[in-house]
């Protein structure tokens, strides 16, 4: 695990790129995030979690813009 500055977006973004996971402050706790194209992440998220990939829970998607 490393930490990343807050400050320090382009290694957040390299972080993801190679299928990392990152911790996300937000208002009330911490959520996690990993690209939505990277499907080993997202299992690799799924496993962290400790939630099969057919529990039928969902995750949130974060977009930009619709």
């Amino acid at each position: 695990m490393r930490l990343i500055s807050q400050k320090d977006k382009a290694a957040a973004v390299s972080t993801l790129k190679k299928g990392g996971i990152l911790a996300v402050p937000t208002e009330t706790v911490y959520g996690l995030a990993v690209r939505l194209d990277n499907e080993p992440a997202i299992l690799k998220l799924l496993t962290l979690k400790d939630r099969p990939v057919d529990s039928g829970k969902i995750l949130t998607i974060m977009l930009p813009s619709i």
